[in-house]
């Protein structure tokens, strides 16, 4: 470039459609360097001229060689000049290649970058969460379909949404043998996916996450983050081998069948002890929803009432019935298992406390056609502890 045009600024070249500006500059070895806002590319070609109705050219002196502004093209060498025609042009085919180079580049570094903003907020706050990385689809396409519902990651609290069996299948699966599972009489072969694994690709990511499994009839499984953690309880999609039309039935005397999907471990190893009450298994089959919750805002409805809130013996019976009492029974209008709700219980326990204990132990022997199980190993320890939870929510409890 001439002495006089070399204090014109320099200038970027761009255009509404094209990528950011960049700069071009003629590395020392002669090779063309693009410097831009994002990327560095070295291009391996000479370039003879590029001209455009703009005024920008490209020198082709021994100096670094730049975008630059002209008011005439005549000074630059044109050793192969094209007619620009209103259009910027090279001697030979720079922005084809270099077209094709972006693009490949773009194929091999986009999936990164998107991976790299996949940052999943621990707050709870549905705005700020990446989508779910499993398709979720608005209506039901099968019977087989997973219904998913609460926190989801990427959409407003409360949505419901289903995922298809062949989607469940691509994610990463566990095998291994099941015992001491009381769903079966032998020992089974099971596949299936991690309840946890699950939900870190559909669920808002939390400390407080709650997975609640809802089965055909309405029982619950409930699965505080401390209960997926110490037991790794697996969502099962394949049991010796076979789908759920050829799974075993149900040994509890209705021949149901224990599809289209059941929540199981491999060993069970209790982790806790409340009095009598042992840390049992939550193993529900038929399950057809999961539900993703926030476990400090779920258990604040059940919650001790009364002024004996804080007694050790109603805070043991408050933990004991989150394990036991709740998979049947409940405080809100959703449909559950059992026909009393938690308010019934709060009755009961309140103004017939020894009836109260009696039917916790042995329903049966309280009435004939009670369906709820037994509990023989509960002693008037616990049934105590119990029985003042509940008493705590009945206003007229002496």
């Amino acid at each position: 470039m001439p002495p006089a045009a070399g204090a014109a600024k320099k200038r970027q070249l761009r255009e509404p459609d094209r990528l950011p500006a960049v700069e071009i500059k003629r590395a020392p070895n002669g090779r063309l360097e693009q410097r831009g806002e994002t990327f560095f590319l070295i291009w391996p070609f000479r370039v003879a001229s590029i001209r455009s109705e703009t005024g920008v050219a490209i020198n082709r002196g021994n100096g670094p060689s730049t975008f630059s502004s002209s008011q005439s093209s005549t000074t630059h060498a044109q050793k192969n000049a094209l007619s620009s025609a209103g259009k910027h042009e090279l001697a030979y085919a720079m922005p084809l290649r270099l077209a094709l180079f972006l693009l490949a580049v773009s194929a091999l570094f986009l999936p990164a970058f998107a991976r790299s903003f996949h940052s999943r907020s621990r707050s709870g706050s549905i705005p700020d969460q990446s989508p779910s990385r499993l398709i979720l689809h608005a209506e039901r396409k099968s019977q087989s379909d997973l219904e998913v519902a609460g926190e989801l990651a990427g959409l407003p609290a409360g949505t419901t949404r289903y995922l298809a069996r062949p989607d469940l299948l691509a994610l990463p699966q566990v095998s291994f043998d099941v015992t001491g599972d009381a769903n079966f009489a032998v020992h089974v072969r099971v596949r299936g996916i991690e309840l946890g694994v699950l939900e870190s690709q559909v669920a808002v990511e939390s400390e407080d996450a709650l997975i609640v499994a809802v089965c055909r009839d309405f029982y619950r499984g409930y699965y505080p983050q401390a209960y997926v953690l110490a037991h790794k309880p697996v969502v099962a999609l394949e049991i010796n081998g076979q789908g759920p039309p050829d799974w075993p039935r149900s040994r509890e005397g209705t021949n149901s069948p224990l599809g289209p999907f059941l929540i199981t471990h491999q060993h069970f190893a209790p982790s806790f002890k409340i009095l009598a009450h042992q840390d049992e298994p939550q193993i529900p089959w038929g399950v057809v929803r999961l539900e993703f919750r926030n476990e400090k805002t779920f258990y604040e409805v059940f919650a001790p009432r009364s002024s004996q809130a804080d007694d050790p013996a109603v805070q043991a019976g408050y933990r004991i019935a989150m394990q036991n009492c709740l998979r049947c029974h409940s405080a809100s209008e959703e449909p559950t298992k059992a026909r009393y709700a938690w308010s019934a219980l709060a009755t009961m326990a309140g103004q017939t406390p020894k009836q109260f204990a009696a039917y916790v132990k042995n329903p049966q022997g309280v009435a004939q056609y009670a369906k709820m199980p037994a509990n023989p190993a509960y002693d008037e320890a616990t049934l105590h502890a119990l029985t003042a939870y509940f008493r705590s929510f009945d206003r007229a409890a002496k």
